[in-house]
């Protein structure tokens, strides 16, 4: 079962890798959603695959993901618990 069209998948992938942080934010969220039912997906970088997204996109300036990464780090959801990375996305998400 697929919960997004293969080739629609491949397209968000292409724009989100060129840096489109719209993508990116929805790539971070196709991710978590799978994290929460239990898909086994690879890390990229060493990380969960939503947060690489998220973080891409928080650091472009993107504020829909700045505050995801605050919630994921400040809950330790797809990650652990990080209460400096949770604060300093709250401050980003805030200016």
């Amino acid at each position: 079962m697929s919960l997004i069209d293969e080739e629609a998948f491949k397209e968000m992938l292409g724009q989100a890798e060129s840096g489109n942080t719209e993508p990116q934010l929805k790539l971070g969220d196709c991710y978590r959603v799978g994290h929460r039912l239990g898909f086994d997906m690879p890390l990229i970088d060493g990380i969960e695959p939503c947060i690489y997204w998220y973080q891409k996109a928080a650091e472009q300036g993107n504020k829909n993901a700045q505050r995801n990464l605050y919630k994921h780090y400040q809950m330790g959801i797809a990650t652990d618990v990080d209460k400096e990375k949770a604060e300093y996305w709250r401050r980003k998400y805030a200016e």
